[in-house]
């Protein structure tokens, strides 16, 4: 896979768009949890969007497709990828940190930009989070089969014998 990289500041400043397709082809931690996973090519469309509170900042949106075995009855089931997130940029992971965000703005996110960001890295790491952690058809309901009860054995059921002879 070629890696895509671009000036992400360059990006936010010029209020430009690029669009483009990514190929995962390293799921590592997920395929170990699901061997089945498997995702189609992820359209992605990042914008510029000047600056939000004083920071460059970019959207990033998402789409594609997942097989991933259905949690019920293992077969595979396709789970829609569909995300659109505010990035706010910042020149590093100190700089990041101080930023506070509110929870309001769920759909913000902050991450440190650079002029070789790697964007497929950036598409990967959203997918990754975008993914549920179980998926099931819709129609796809586990019925376990009843089990049968074993005679319950009470340990005191020769006690009120054993009390008889005894007495």
């Amino acid at each position: 896979m070629s890696t895509l990289t671009i000036d992400i500041f360059e990006l936010a400043r010029s209020c430009q768009t690029l669009e483009g397709e990514v190929i995962l082809e390293d799921l590592g931690p997920l395929r170990e949890r699901d061997p089945q996973l498997t995702v189609s090519p992820i359209k992605f469309v990042a914008t510029g969007l000047g600056s939000i509170r004083q920071y460059p900042a970019v959207s990033l949106s998402i789409e594609g497709e997942a097989q991933m075995s259905c949690a019920t009855c293992n077969r595979l089931v396709s789970v829609p990828l569909a995300h659109e997130l505010t990035f706010i940029l910042t020149k590093s992971e100190a700089e990041a940190d101080s930023i506070p965000l509110d929870e309001d703005e769920e759909d913000q996110d902050v991450i440190v930009g650079s002029t070789t960001f790697d964007v497929n890295a950036w598409v990967e790491e959203e997918v990754l989070l975008t993914l549920p952690m179980v998926a099931r058809h819709d129609d796809c309901h586990y019925e376990p089969e009843p089990e049968e009860e074993a005679p319950k054995n009470n340990p005191f059921a020769g006690l009120a014998d054993a009390l008889k002879k005894h007495s």
